[in-house]
């Protein structure tokens, strides 16, 4: 999962996709970091 703005572009989290429905889990990983990138 990525996240753009400006001309960074950030990876928050990288994970093997096993089924269609992305992990709930993976989700919540890359919103916290996400969020601490926010933060600062």
């Amino acid at each position: 999962m990525t996240y753009a703005t400006g001309k960074q572009l950030v990876v928050l989290h990288i994970f093997t996709k096993k089924t269609e429905k992305t992990p709930s889990r993976a989700i919540e990983t890359a919103k916290d970091r996400l969020r601490r990138i926010n933060v600062k």
